[in-house]
């Protein structure tokens, strides 16, 4: 409309235009739906991108899920997992864990047994009172909550959701947690600073470590900095704020290489 205006008011008597199907007024619900799901598909392809979490959403509502989409719903769904994202899995209504975006993060977490981030359904089943109790609405943090209350003891459990409710955690805002990760682990990321924050509360308590670098599975996948990074807090004592801004150590330090980490961490 805006063009036309302008159109007008610059004296221009022709205007450029682009036809659009019309949708016929005898075609039943499916098909129009269909229809206008490969008008959006369409669109998304050329010059209206939309996110994946929209395209997700589409693709339900429009009956139109692949495989790997159906999956993803089926797995929100299950019983012992029953979260919500973005129109899949289990209804707003039935859950008190719904999330904007993160279908493939969650799918990861909840499916895929390789992923860093994998807890699985069962495993999900004991922790999901925990994840309700401390649910941010955000896919990054919950799942990395996840991982913790899945991959720590069970003694320890208890101790992280009192950490989850400490002005430890909660004077941090979520850029502390989730903003500048490691390319690619993003979620990776997340679960190294708050493991290294949780040991920390933990030995101002006890004098020790209780979080270990063999309890982060994926940490020889991570690159050199940020395996740094977890043995300044988990091994050597730094504290996590003293740990970020000491990312220069001394020379001997600096000269520690990726495989000389590996055994400190004991994963060789």
């Amino acid at each position: 409309m805006h063009r036309l205006i302008k159109a007008l008011l610059c004296g221009v008597d022709e205007l450029a235009c682009v036809y659009q199907n019309q949708t016929p007024i005898d075609m039943s619900d499916e098909d129009a739906t269909k229809k206008e799901f490969n008008y959006f598909q369409d669109k998304n392809e050329h010059n209206s991108p939309a996110s994946t979490s929209t395209r997700n959403r589409v693709a339900k509502e429009s009956n139109e899920m692949n495989q790997k989409q159906q999956s993803m719903d089926d797995i929100f769904s299950d019983r012992r997992v029953k979260i919500h994202v973005n129109a899949y899995g289990t209804p707003t209504s039935a859950t008190s864990l719904h999330y904007w975006e993160g279908h493939e993060v969650w799918y990861q977490a909840l499916a895929q047994e390789k992923n860093n981030t994998y807890v699985g359904p069962d495993v999900f089943d004991e922790i999901r009172d925990y994840i309700v109790k401390h649910t941010t609405g955000k896919s990054s943090m919950d799942i990395s909550f996840s991982y913790w209350f899945g991959h720590l003891p069970h003694d320890m459990r208890s101790y992280f959701s009192l950490f989850l409710d400490s002005n430890e955690f909660k004077n941090r805002d979520t850029g502390f947690w989730t903003a500048g990760g490691q390319h690619n682990y993003g979620e990776e990321t997340t679960i190294i600073r708050i493991g290294c924050c949780f040991n920390e509360f933990l030995r101002q308590m006890t004098s020790e470590n209780k979080v270990t670098p063999d309890m982060i599975k994926f940490l020889r996948k991570m690159n050199v900095e940020t395996q740094h990074f977890v043995e300044n807090c988990l091994v050597r004592n730094l504290s996590v704020d003293a740990a970020i801004l000491d990312q220069i150590f001394d020379k001997e330090d600096e000269d520690q290489t990726a495989e000389e980490l590996n055994q400190t961490f004991h994963t060789v």
